[in-house]
């Protein structure tokens, strides 16, 4: 959201003082928010060219959806020259730079009742989250690198991720819009570090496949979904996984429901890899044989490693 936001008004801000500048992107991003979710906060000039939002809160009509509550948001940005000629005035400055820090993040859960409200809001204090981000992007290559991303959750919980993605133009807004369906990862590694975040949010969605009407029990469901997983890991075509990296995804899928250690996934792809390798399966559908599903992967590989934590 920041980086659109900060897409199209670039000449303006860059004839603003800082203090106005930082209130003209929060107006931004609150002007451009999607529809029904409102965007509260209180903003200011921080030192150093940063601005800072306090007290953020992003408020969607939708029910048992989590809203996020920011106690500070702090954002900083570099803009690059004005798009030459005529379209200047339209286009304005383009973000070469973006740093982001996030700290009291929670994100309670809101539903039609009041008394639950309360609860769901006091218990995702006990444990708010915190974030960083970096990115840089390189305007004539049209490349993004985002060199930093950081979010530290709960307990031992962390995601971080960089990465360079190519076919990204952030001269304009709608530009940035499109480059959402374009963009193509050329590099990429993200570790995940788990200890309940399997349980917390992706068990709960997989509850929904059991049947207490089958006439076997949940563990026997879930060892059907485990094996059934398996099977889909052991048919990843090779060279884009090789076979040390299906055997780690194997002992990370045997170890469910309590997986706890550190996920590694190093993406290596010279062309890209993003939407526009699905676009040649649009009309016919995305094969179900692992054949089929080869040329998706074609010259790029997949690095995945699972260390396990010691046991507490």
């Amino acid at each position: 959201m920041l980086v659109a936001g900060l897409a199209g008004p670039g000449a303006a801000l860059a004839q603003t003082t800082p203090g106005e500048a930082c209130a003209q992107v929060w107006s931004a991003l609150i002007a451009g928010s999607p529809d029904g979710v409102a965007i509260s906060g209180e903003v200011e000039e921080g030192k150093g060219g940063w601005c800072i939002v306090r007290n953020v809160v992003l408020d969607s009509p939708a029910r048992y959806s989590p809203d996020p509550h920011i106690r500070e948001l702090r954002f900083a940005g570099r803009l690059g020259e004005a798009v030459p000629g005529p379209a200047a005035a339209a286009q304005g400055s383009a973000l070469d730079s973006l740093q982001i820090e996030i700290d009291g993040l929670t994100l309670p859960v809101r539903t039609d009742d009041p008394a639950t409200n309360y609860l769901l809001a006091a218990q995702a204090q006990v444990s708010p989250m915190s974030m960083r981000f970096q990115a840089d992007w390189d305007r004539d290559a049209r490349r993004l690198k985002i060199v930093r991303f950081d979010l530290a959750l709960w307990g031992e919980n962390r995601i971080t991720l960089r990465a360079v993605i190519d076919n990204v133009d952030l001269s304009s807004k709608s530009a940035t819009q499109m480059a959402l369906t374009g963009f193509a990862i050329r590099e990429a590694d993200l570790a995940i570090t788990t200890r309940g975040l399997f349980e917390s949010y992706v068990l709960p969605s997989l509850i929904s496949r059991f049947d207490p009407n089958a006439g076997t029990s949940v563990e026997a469901q879930a060892e059907v979904l485990r094996q059934s997983a398996l099977d889909a890991v052991a048919a990843l075509p090779e060279p884009a996984f090789a076979p040390d990296s299906k055997a780690a995804l194997g002992e990370l899928l045997r170890d469910l429901p309590n997986p706890a250690g550190t996920l590694r996934v190093q993406l290596r792809a010279k062309t890209g890899f993003g939407p526009a390798r699905l676009m040649s399966y649009a009309m016919t559908g995305v094969p179900q044989s692992a054949d089929g599903l080869a040329p998706l992967f074609d010259g790029a590989t997949f690095g995945i490693d699972w260390e396990r934590a010691a046991p507490k």
